[in-house]
């Protein structure tokens, strides 16, 4: 449980954090594409004029805003702060200072800013100026404007931005700590109980099961087997078959254990060697090929009941052979089981589902393989079921 709350909080927290960043980054992109346009506007109304600002006619005085507009580059009063140069440079090279409303370069320096520039178009030079250049007749215009106060509102977004998405994902973060604790409460109780109930159910189970099998047994001595008895046990095997994959039935699943390197080939072979016997008394052929050496990070204990879930399988639905293959393709390690079937060939994966069954199931519960899922899902790997050449097959990716 503690695994699906912290899923959950991570999954969430995440989502907000996409969110703010697409949202900020699309706000901050916006204003310096603003600036950028404002700046160009301004370029634009000194190049009209070669330089310097077209004149503006008269405004009387307690009119409102008037035609240009009351703020940005169209402002009346933009003429007044703006600090631009603009330097003309004739086909021979010479620069000749047209206008200079500016403090923090020299006329020299405009003059020589403005011949690095000649080739170009417009931008942005040494961080925060805005150029542009344009030609009339033979003489080339290159007018730059300072745009450092402008931009410093959009810097200051940004830091702001940045900031207070950082502040709103730790704020989200600990708001959805403390709501997911109240949120998972009744799930962890109703868990919690849950398993209570699964381990009293298989306490309680087993007793009955065992003296019927027991009274079962003493009928069959007394008078044989009969269509009844054998009717019983059939029905005892399915209890008890369900009653050992009980714990596979809990609603929460738990993806935590024991994690550190476990040899699987060593976890394979022994549990091979200790099936054997069972398989040749049944008339079956176990075949093995494991290549030695290949370790996995993972809960030992886990991997064990998948190995021996795979071997159980075979053993119960093989009709003269199974098999048992582990190696490695590239960068995974490659754990195969099988045994010989009258299925048609095809694509299985349904067996891994809870409770389904395939046709020559019999009596088995359907619990087995959606057990061999989990163990696999929580070791970060995937299992696939499938018939071929009349082998069931499964095969499973670490």
């Amino acid at each position: 449980m503690k695994h699906v709350r912290k899923k959950f909080l991570i999954a969430a927290v995440s989502a907000i954090a996409g969110l703010l960043i697409v949202l900020l980054t699309i706000i901050n992109l916006v204003g310096f594409t603003m600036a950028s346009e404002d700046a160009d506007r301004i370029t634009e109304m000194l190049s009209e004029g070669r330089g310097e600002f077209p004149g503006q006619p008269e405004r009387p005085r307690g009119n409102g805003f008037g035609p240009m507009g009351p703020m940005g580059p169209d402002s009346p009063e933009m003429q007044n702060s703006v600090r631009y140069f603009t330097v003309s440079l004739n086909e021979n090279g010479g620069g000749k200072v047209v206008s200079f409303n500016i403090s923090a370069v020299s006329e020299k320096e405009a003059v020589e800013w403005a011949e690095s520039l000649k080739n170009e178009t417009t931008g942005w030079t040494k961080g925060t100026y805005r150029y542009r250049v344009y030609r009339q007749k033979a003489v080339t215009y290159v007018t730059v404007i300072d745009q450092g106060r402008e931009l410093l509102s959009c810097y200051r977004i940004l830091m702001i931005s940045v900031i207070g998405g950082a502040m709103g994902i730790l704020i989200s973060f600990l708001i959805l700590l403390f709501v997911g604790r109240k949120l998972f409460a009744p799930v962890e109780e109703a868990d919690r109980k849950q398993k209570q109930f699964i381990e009293r159910a298989e306490r309680e189970m087993k007793v009955p099961l065992t003296v019927i099998d027991a009274d079962v047994e003493i009928l069959e001595r007394a008078g044989g087997p009969s269509e009844e008895t054998t009717s019983i046990r059939r029905e005892t095997r399915k209890m008890a078959a369900l009653v050992e994959n009980m714990d596979a039935l809990r609603v929460v699943e738990t993806s935590e254990g024991k994690m550190k390197p476990v040899s699987l080939s060593l976890l394979v072979e022994a549990a091979v060697n200790a099936e054997k016997a069972s398989f040749s008394s049944k008339g079956i052929t176990l075949s093995d090929s494991i290549i030695p050496d290949l370790k996995i990070q993972g809960d030992e204990e886990k991997l064990n009941d998948l190995v021996c879930e795979l071997l159980s399988n075979s053993y119960r639905f093989g009709q003269t052979e199974a098999f048992v293959r582990l190696g490695k393709n590239e960068h995974r390690i490659i754990l195969t089981v099988g045994n010989d079937t009258d299925l048609p060939d095809g694509q299985y994966d349904q067996a891994f589902d809870r409770f389904s069954t395939l046709s020559n199931a019999g009596d088995s519960a359907g619990l087995g393989l959606a057990r061999v899922k989990e163990i696999v899902k929580m070791h970060g790997g995937r299992a696939s079921a499938f018939v071929k050449d009349g082998r069931f097959t499964v095969e499973i990716n670490f």
